[in-house]
């Protein structure tokens, strides 16, 4: 019987000791994991108040305005050839052209050549590049809607400010990934194009959503 007993209480503080590592290693895990996530967050920050990244994040406004102020003069014949066309380099060479957007298509190329300096940046996965500029755009899209209309807070408002702000971080990577050689003109380089037609088009069908959506709930 004490036999038993001793094996019994051997038992039972082996499966203790065993609970209590399995304890202990959950919380270091638990906590790695959180102090990992705290990095993370302080590298996000450290890149989102650097002047590269304000810097290019400026320069990304100024040519999504004004790619947005050439379109809206397109009718939707004008504007449905221009998404046809979005992979003829040729037409969308022309596009720059009848936007004016050269100078601004320089512009962000410099900035995007010093964010990709930054360490900081690219130390970032994509994944947490596409969380910083989705934050971003955000707070820009809420400016925009306030100048574009007046807001009410419903669920199309909600929608809409959504959709602003995916199509803007969607450009914005877009405009980082260009990879065009120097030796070609800005102009050539149909990457810019691409990334503001795409710009353009998405906030068309998040316009196009909001009118539906508000048509169906009066």
């Amino acid at each position: 019987m004490n036999l038993n007993f001793k094996k019994k209480v051997l038992c039972f503080g082996a499966i203790i000791f065993i609970a209590g590592m399995s304890v202990v290693i959950s919380s270091c895990s638990s906590d790695e994991d959180g102090s990992d996530n705290r990095t993370k967050n302080a590298l996000m920050d450290s890149v989102a108040e650097s002047d590269e990244f304000i810097d290019f994040v400026d320069m990304s406004e100024v040519l999504s305005k004004k790619t947005l102020s050439y379109t809206s003069t397109l009718s939707q014949e004008e504007f449905d050839e221009l998404v046809y066309n979005l992979n003829n380099d040729d037409y969308m060479e022309e596009f720059v052209t009848k936007a004016n957007i050269k100078n601004e298509i320089s512009a962000i190329t410099k900035a995007k050549e010093k964010l990709l300096n930054n360490t900081d940046f690219l130390n970032l996965n994509e994944t947490e590049r596409t969380k910083l500029f989705l934050e971003t755009a955000k707070r820009n899209s809420s400016i925009m809607l306030k100048t574009r209309s007046e807001m009410t807070s419903n669920e199309c408002d909600q929608r809409r400010a959504q959709d602003y702000s995916w199509a803007r971080a969607q450009a914005d990577i877009a405009l980082i990934g260009c990879t065009c050689l120097w030796e070609i003109p800005i102009a050539a380089c149909a990457c810019y194009a691409l990334a503001m037609a795409n710009y353009a088009n998405d906030i068309r069908l998040a316009d196009r959503a909001y009118e539906d959506c508000m048509r169906s709930i009066h």
